[in-house]
């Protein structure tokens, strides 16, 4: 879908003469079936359930996957790629990045890079009876990705019209890339806006073969790779600052220190050898509140390296902050663009009653946004800097509805796949009569929204046509921002340039937990004849002072409650308590339970209340009775693998508030289980079954 800008009608046309083109600065060239020694016109025949299998997901303006590339990795420049991303635009890319019209010229070092644009236009798969599909498939050492009956997009009844069907196939043999255009019929609302062509990583090399043309029924184009590559690529660049998406996010003023990270990668083809990162912040006012630098270790190409900055920081004003890192000391460097990143940070007084949070600053300067046709919207990912968190209202700042038509105000968990939009938790009908443009419009929300963890997506969405939400175009920008077109959402199309004008309030919820995180004692097996000294480390989880608290622990038949009257146990503080009761060993093999739940005190996480370890009598053999037990890495980053001799038990992880985030069972020897997508920190781990066990596991 087209942005309601004023544009510009060009001459356009139809490809039918022959042609080659190229090389591009690394060698690519391009040859199509209309030049003698071109290739021949051959449509590969994916679209059915015995060669292919169909892609669902692909809207108006959005893309899908990773898909995986079956087989070898594919050459492309001077790196392989083993998966890909399908845009519904008609492109693949390397990367996830969604691209929209106005479409960039190949190649361009801003914005979106590292695509292959086989019919890049504003085309569309949503809407009544859209017959559009997508459809990959494997033959010999091709990947296909085929494009079938996809109609451009229009801002008339039923919204698309015309029909394209085209597909790339990606050839590991020859590292060629094939572009088959079988039928091809309509022009884009925007008829000049459309591109095919190549582009690498950085985005400073590409062939782009034409702009603003149709290609005509049965013809193809073939890209070569070059046959010797000659080309030494010296590039080094920045991937990312604390987290994998370079995403803006919120601290809490005055509760630091906070690390700083930031991924390095070496994206040429040439070994390089140690160079610097620099890393600073500065605030909106011009000032540099911190700098450090970090030696990067020499990288071979391909790998990346995650710096941790030696030197920590402590937000002291709240305030918008930009964190940038470049590299230095590096001689030859092809791209110097990619040299640097970043990144915006928030700092956040949570000492009020009510805390905002936004993104942008309170002026709308790049002429907000309306999407023609009138059914789009803008979403914007918040996660607080605390929790629990009470969502009291919305803000919108409008800068024109000239149609009278209002907005819906929406709200939705993270508890989509991957952290994606999930339940919907709120949502309110704003009308015309209730807006003040040119200033926020408040909306409470309608229903009691505490969230105990991560985030929510806060969605404006349009009540018709020529209601226009307001953006700020000034760095930095939080690229937390989304387009939402038929109910499918995607990252905004130009979220490296803009954010929105879209706030959220929300107050802290001050939560009482007590728990055990550890049993300290006893811990010698088998157990000794005489009594043994239980011992248990408790830490208050919460957000207020604990005064005071039952605790408990129980061993075959042996139970035992004290009172611990000790001194105050401020938020996030332990303390070691002995029991005065001890425990007496009985000849088994028992679990020792120690736990604080049940107390006079109000918990608001009974999940991690209990921690147990298990015993062995007195004169019990433990090479007989123990089982083989163990969760590596520990820290982990993204694989954990469980080995355990026990095949019949359930194993789950809690989180610091008590909240399961993972439970599975255990049915091999071996269980290897995906962790990337958890938060770093710490988690609690537990295993039942004939036995139990417990442990705790960092995640980096």
């Amino acid at each position: 879908m087209k942005k309601l800008l004023l544009a510009s009608l060009l001459i356009f046309g139809f490809i039918a003469r022959a042609g080659t083109g190229g090389p591009d600065a690394f060698g690519y060239t391009w040859i199509d079936s209309n030049e003698p020694g071109g290739p021949t016109y051959a449509w590969a025949d994916i679209a059915n359930p015995t060669d292919g299998i169909q892609i669902f997901g692909l809207a108006d303006d959005n893309f899908v996957g990773p898909v995986g590339i079956q087989g070898q990795p594919f050459q492309y420049y001077w790196y392989t790629v083993s998966q890909f991303w399908i845009g519904s635009n008609g492109y693949i890319s390397f990367n996830p990045v969604n691209i929209a019209s106005p479409f960039p010229t190949i190649p361009t070092s801003g914005g979106p890079n590292d695509f292959i644009a086989a019919f890049m236009a504003d085309l569309k798969f949503d809407g009544p009876n859209n017959p559009a599909e997508v459809w990959i498939g494997r033959n010999g050492d091709s990947t296909i990705i085929s494009f079938i009956d996809v109609p451009f997009w229009t801002p008339s009844s039923p919204g698309y019209t015309g029909s394209n069907t085209f597909q790339i196939i990606l050839n590991a043999a020859d590292s060629s890339i094939t572009l088959n255009y079988q039928s091809m019929s309509g022009t884009s609302f925007t008829a000049s806006d459309t591109k095919i062509g190549i582009e690498n990583i950085s985005g400073a090399i590409g062939l782009q073969h034409s702009t603003g043309q149709y290609p005509a029924n049965n013809y193809t184009i073939r890209y070569e790779y070059p046959p010797v590559v000659t080309f030494q690529v010296i590039d080094a660049s920045v991937s990312w600052n604390n987290n994998e998406k370079n995403a803006g996010y919120f601290l809490k003023k005055d509760a630091g220190p906070y690390d700083l990270s930031t991924n390095i990668a070496n994206t040429g083809n040439q070994s390089l050898g140690s160079f610097t990162v620099n890393g600073s912040i500065m605030n909106s006012f011009g000032g540099t509140p911190y700098s450090d630098n970090e030696s990067v270790p020499p990288l071979s190409p391909g790998d990346d390296t995650t710096m941790v900055f030696g030197t920590q920081w402590n937000p002291t004003q709240a305030g918008y902050y930009s964190f940038t890192t470049s590299l230095s000391g590096l001689s030859g460097d092809l791209t110097p663009g990619n040299n640097t990143k970043i990144q915006e940070i928030v700092v956040i007084d949570t000492n009020t009653a009510a805390i905002e949070l936004t993104f942008a600053e309170p002026v709308s300067n790049g002429g907000g946004i309306s999407w023609n046709g009138g059914g789009g919207g803008i979403g914007v990912y918040y996660e607080p800097p605390t929790h629990p968190a009470k969502i009291n209202q919305t803000s919108y700042w409008i800068d024109s509805d000239i149609s009278g038509v209002g907005f819906s105000a929406m709200i939705y968990d993270d508890d989509g796949p991957n952290g994606e939009p999930g339940t919907l938790l709120d949502s309110v009908f704003v009308p015309s009569s209730s807006i003040t443009t040119g200033q926020y419009t408040d909306v409470p929300t309608s229903q009691n929204i505490v969230i105990p963890d991560g985030g929510v997506y806060v969605l404006w969405l349009m009540g018709g046509v020529d209601i226009r939400l307001g953006n700020n175009t000034t760095p930095p920008f939080s690229l937390q921002c989304y387009e939402v077109l038929g109910g499918v959402w995607a990252s905004y199309r130009d979220f490296f340039n803009t954010d929105f004008l879209i706030k959220m309030e929300y107050e802290p919820v001050y939560v009482t937990d007590i728990g055990v995180s550890e049993v300290l004692g006893p811990l010698d097996n088998p157990l000794p004849s005489g009594s043994s000294l239980v011992k248990a480390e408790v830490k208050n989880y919460g957000q207020t002072i604990i005064n005071g608290f039952d605790i408990s622990f129980q061993y075959g038949s042996q139970l035992v409650t004290e009172s611990y009257q000790g001194a105050a146990l401020a938020p996030g503080d332990s303390i070691v308590y002995n029991f005065q009761t001890q425990l007496t060993p009985v000849a088994d093999t028992l679990d020792l339970c120690i736990w604080t739940f049940g107390t006079a005190n109000t918990d608001s996480v009974p999940g991690n209340d209990t921690a147990c370890v298990t015993t062995y009598g007195p004169g019990i053999s433990i090479a007989e009775e123990e089982i083989e037990f163990s969760v590596y890495p520990n820290p982990a980053t993204e694989v954990i693998t469980v080995k355990t001799d026990l095949t019949d038990g359930i194993f789950e992880l809690y989180d610091m508030t008590g909240r399961r985030v993972m439970r599975f069972a255990i049915l091999n020897a071996t269980t290897r289980v995906d962790v990337s997508d958890l938060a770093s920190g710490t988690y609690y781990y537990r295993v039942t079954g004939a036995h139990q066990k417990d442990g705790k596991l960092f995640i980096e």
